[in-house]
C-alpha cells in the first residue's frame, strides 16, 4: 500500500520540491530484480522472464529467459560498453555504449538507463531550465537540456510516475510510465513499468512487472563467451 500524503506537500517552494524529489530517489549499492515482461522490438513481441543485477553507477547485468525456461540472451552494460550473448543465433556482440544510441537519443548515458530501471529522476531533467506545475493532485516538471525536452510527473510521495523525453530536432522519443508502488527491501519502488523508445524507424517497447527486488546483496555478474559463438564487433 502506498502511504497517503497530504497534497500540501506538493505545494512547497520549488527548492523544497527539488529537495523532496531528491530525498525520494532510490538509494542502493546493488540491486537484484526479477521480472516478467512483454518485449516488442520493431513489432516482434515476446513474453520473457528477466533478471537484472545492478552495481550502482558501474554495471547492469541482464539475463532474458523465454517461456520454455531457456536463456535466450545475456548482457552486461557498463558506462563504456555493451556486451551481448545472443544464444538463439550463437552470436557475441561487443560494442561501445554508443551502440544504444541506435535505439534512442545520443544524450542517453549509463546513468540514464540505471535511473529508468529504478524509477529515479534523470539528472539532466532538472539540471537546466525547469518549471513546476501542480494539476489534479500531481506535480509536473518540465525542462530542457540541449535539444531534449523533458516532461515528468510525480505523485504525492514525490515518486516519478511518468517520464517523457523528446528530441526537438529528430524523430526520437522515450516514454516510461511507473505504477504499482510498494515497499520492498526497504525501498519504495514502482513494480510496473511501461517503456517505449522510438528512434527513427526503430522502436522498442516493454511492459515489465517486477516480481522480486533485493537490495545490497553480494552479487556476481557471470558472463563468458562459448567457443562456438561467432564474434560481431
Amino acid at each position: 500500500m502506498v502511504p497517503k500524503v497530504d497534497i500540501s506537500a506538493l505545494q512547497k517552494s520549488n527548492a523544497e520540491k527539488l529537495n523532496s524529489i531528491q530525498q525520494a530517489q532510490v538509494n542502493f549499492n546493488s540491486l537484484a530484480i526479477k521480472a516478467k515482461a512483454n518485449l516488442s522490438l520493431d513489432g516482434n513481441e515476446n513474453e520473457v522472464t528477466i533478471n537484472f543485477r545492478m552495481l550502482r553507477d558501474q554495471k547492469i547485468w541482464i539475463s532474458v529467459t523465454a517461456v520454455a525456461g531457456l536463456e535466450v540472451a545475456r548482457a552486461v552494460i557498463t558506462p563504456d560498453s555493451i556486451l551481448i550473448l545472443n544464444r538463439l543465433e550463437s552470436i557475441y556482440l561487443k560494442k561501445s555504449f554508443n551502440y544504444i544510441h541506435s535505439f534512442t537519443n545520443p544524450q542517453i548515458n549509463f546513468k540514464t538507463v540505471q535511473a529508468i530501471l529504478v524509477g529515479n529522476v534523470i539528472e539532466e531533467a532538472y539540471a537546466q531550465a525547469y518549471q513546476f506545475d501542480l494539476t489534479d493532485g500531481s506535480l509536473f516538471l518540465d525542462g530542457t537540456n540541449g535539444t531534449l525536452a523533458y516532461n515528468l510527473a510525480f505523485n504525492t510521495l514525490f515518486k516519478l510516475t511518468d517520464l517523457s523525453i523528446t528530441d526537438t530536432n529528430a524523430s526520437q522519443s522515450l516514454k516510461v510510465n511507473y505504477a504499482d508502488f510498494s515497499m520492498e527491501s526497504d525501498l519504495m519502488l514502482a513494480h510496473h513499468l511501461n517503456f517505449k523508445s522510438v528512434a527513427g524507424a526503430k522502436s522498442i517497447s516493454a511492459d515489465i512487472k517486477y516480481t522480486k527486488i533485493e537490495k545490497d546483496l553480494a552479487l556476481d555478474f557471470p558472463f563468458s563467451v562459448p567457443k562456438r559463438f561467432s564474434v560481431k564487433n
